[in-house]
């Protein structure tokens, strides 16, 4: 059984969203999870770009898909913007998908007090 964390913002649309993903992934043997751990072999990020990039720090950056679902108003990294919920289900269940790899990088910006 494949581990799907469904990462998701607090706005009701994402919520219902996510909501709706993990009942489908539930009914086709999947095992959607709230939280990532080590065990969790892909990632359903519901939002925009902010949820996006917060799925990945909550991930430790591990080294796994991520699939973005736009619900927000900012979604350059979603890949999906309004899909129908099976669409989605489909992706992960096939593996209809090809993954970009992004470099990541790590800042610190110091004002004139530090």
């Amino acid at each position: 059984m494949r581990k799907i964390l469904i990462y998701y913002n607090d706005t009701g649309e994402s919520e219902s969203t996510a909501k709706r993903i993990a009942a489908l992934l539930k009914a086709r043997n999947f095992e959607p999870a709230a939280k990532y751990d080590k065990d969790v072999d892909f990632v359903i990020s519901v939002g925009g770009d902010g949820t996006f990039l917060k799925a990945l720090k909550a991930c430790g950056y591990a080294d796994i898909p991520v699939l973005g679902v736009k619900t927000g108003h900012l979604g350059f990294f979603c890949e999906l913007t309004n899909p129908d919920d099976e669409a989605i289900i489909d992706i992960v269940e096939n593996g209809n998908y090809t993954v970009q790899r992004h470099r990541t990088i790590r800042c610190e910006v110091k004002t004139g007090n530090q």
